[in-house]
């Protein structure tokens, strides 16, 4: 089991929730397109709905703040995520 994916189990994210944080990060920010990587969404709006959802559940928000914590990834980008506001 690598670090991630321990980590995101100390937060009880599903898998999928898990994997979007992670499509998240290699997408620089952008919610959509790791909402249709992570969900396999049919459509854009699917995505968009999903990135919604997953931007603004408190277990997401809170695993991704510790990353960014974690890997010293800049306030601006925190305050963005503890404020729910990505690419979407």
């Amino acid at each position: 089991m690598n670090q991630l994916t321990h980590q995101a189990l100390s937060f009880a994210l599903t898998v999928k929730q898990q994997n979007f944080v992670v499509y998240y990060f290699n997408t620089r920010g952008n919610a959509p397109e790791a909402a249709m990587r992570a969900y396999n969404c049919s459509s854009r709006a699917s995505a968009r709905v999903m990135a919604h959802r997953n931007l603004h559940n408190p277990k997401v928000r809170a695993y991704i703040g510790s990353l960014l914590a974690e890997y010293n990834l800049g306030e601006r980008s925190a305050q963005a995520i503890a404020s729910g506001h990505g690419c979407y």
